[in-house]
């Protein structure tokens, strides 16, 4: 079962926006709010809208409440475990419904362009390119991860994407001195917030200090 992510602002209206969920292999833990903190109950949802599974994560203002005024937005962030059933995420804050999200019908596609140097070893900064896209045209966020020789690996890049524009193609700058030794390729995956895709670049080395 995969660990769904959720993290966003929430303002003085009750008014959530989330960046759009995407999963991870971690397992889900207990809250890291301090004890007696809020929190926004998520339920995960299959499409007859039945509840998978309940998880609690955090609420937190983001700033003390001396330094500004009581309207100062709040930090939503938390993780649950997702059932592979799961089409719909909503989220409860003091007895009120923040925000609900229903999976798309399509999944999303993504395809590295980028190329590493002729002679294969990779120095300071370069523009990464890809090419993303998804048939009911959706925001994605959109990860790039170091992989390294020993199978660990870091998340070096990560943003909101519309697929949209000249054949889906995008491209962020990244600075090869960043990343960890040992890394010989670069991951890029995106997500729609229930369905993901990946591709992996060509391999390379880090250039010697």
């Amino acid at each position: 079962m995969k660990t769904l992510v959720l993290c966003g602002i929430l303002d003085h209206a009750g008014t959530c926006k989330l960046h759009i969920p995407f999963t991870t292999d971690v397992p889900p833990r207990p809250r890291w709010g301090a004890a007696g903190s809020e929190f926004a109950e998520v339920e995960l949802l299959d499409r007859s809208n039945a509840v998978l599974n309940r998880a609690e994560i955090d609420v937190e203002r983001m700033f003390d409440a001396s330094d500004g005024p009581e309207h100062d937005p709040w930090q939503v962030i938390g993780l649950a475990a997702m059932p592979d059933e799961t089409e719909g995420v909503r989220l409860r804050w003091r007895g009120n419904v923040i925000y609900e999200s229903w999976a798309p019908a399509g999944s999303p596609a993504v395809r590295c362009t980028w190329t590493p140097p002729e002679d294969g070893v990779l120095s300071g900064a370069f523009r990464f390119t890809w090419k993303a896209s998804h048939p009911d045209d959706v925001p994605l966020h959109l990860f790039v991860f170091t992989q390294s020789s020993d199978g660990r690996g870091e998340a070096v890049a990560s943003l909101q994407v519309k697929p949209g524009g000249p054949a889906g193609a995008g491209q962020v700058t990244l600075d090869s001195r960043n990343f960890s030794r040992g890394t010989t390729a670069l991951i890029i995956r995106v997500s729609d917030g229930f369905h993901e895709a990946s591709d992996t670049s060509p391999p390379f080395t880090l250039a010697q200090d």
